[in-house]
């Protein structure tokens, strides 16, 4: 299986060197965009769009998620439209996921919970963008249904060493406050992806971005080829036609002079 290396940072990590951040070997960051409140409404990340711009300059892929705070499925749809507004002007070819592990919403139950985040799943991807749910193993153990939300990619933190919960996972956030890397002063999340997200992205055209153009060949020129074709095919007939006749005529000579 190809893993590909990358981060998860906020405004909280300071000013990124993200040229630095590559030279590490990290292929991709996912960038916070801000955070959502009950009602939906969003607080920009105050280095969202500084983030955005700099790790594509440094050719790193880009996807960004949203902490939520947010109590019913309207105010997640609500906040996930918000969401992709911010994100338009930016290159994105790593999912939009939304980060559920605050404890103001444990009180909420599994079945709402678990409805709150597939309205904002569902309406991500009504938009055609790539959906993906942010939350620690135990959360998702403890807080949702997540039978309810097996066709959703799932971007999971467990800081256990060595351990991967679930080869089904997208991507696993594998260190928190313990991770370093060049580039980044300070702590830093690490991550592993498990899916080879840009191609994924180009494939099926998401996240804005268009799928390869199929290649389409001359009319004229597919007709002259067509014709050839057959052709070929006419005088190969013809030859075996004219094979088969030698060979009756040469029985029947036989059988008359017997």
């Amino acid at each position: 299986m190809e893993i590909w290396e990358g981060i998860d940072v906020s405004q909280f990590n300071g000013t990124i060197d993200f040229d630095r951040v590559r030279a590490a070997g990290k292929s991709f960051v996912m960038v916070r965009a801000g955070w959502c409140g009950y009602d939906g409404s969003i607080q920009k990340d105050t280095r969202f769009d500084e983030n955005m711009r700099e790790a594509g300059k440094a050719g790193l892929n880009v996807g960004i998620y949203l902490y939520s705070y947010a109590k019913t499925p309207q105010a997640a749809c609500m906040a996930a439209d918000s969401l992709l507004e911010m994100a338009g002007p930016y290159r994105m070819t790593y999912p939009v996921a939304l980060d559920m592990e605050d404890s103001s919403l444990q009180g909420l139950g599994k079945a709402r919970l678990t409805e709150i985040a597939r309205a904002f799943l569902e309406r991500i991807e009504e938009k055609r963008y790539y959906a993906a749910l942010y939350t620690s193993y135990g959360w998702m153990q403890s807080f949702l249904l997540p039978e309810e939300l097996t066709r959703f990619d799932w971007w999971i933190a467990d800081w256990r060493q060595g351990t991967m919960p679930g080869n089904r996972w997208g991507m696993w956030q594998y260190k928190g406050d313990q991770g370093r890397v060049d580039g980044v002063s300070g702590p830093c999340d690490l991550d592993r992806a498990y899916r080879d997200y840009p191609s994924i992205m180009e494939k099926y055209g998401l996240n804005g971005l268009k799928p390869p153009e199929p290649e389409e060949e001359d009319t004229a020129a597919a007709l002259r080829k067509e014709v050839e074709r057959l052709r070929r095919e006419a005088q190969e007939w013809e030859e075996k036609y004219k094979e088969l006749e030698a060979g009756l005529r040469a029985l029947l000579q036989e059988d008359e002079a017997m």
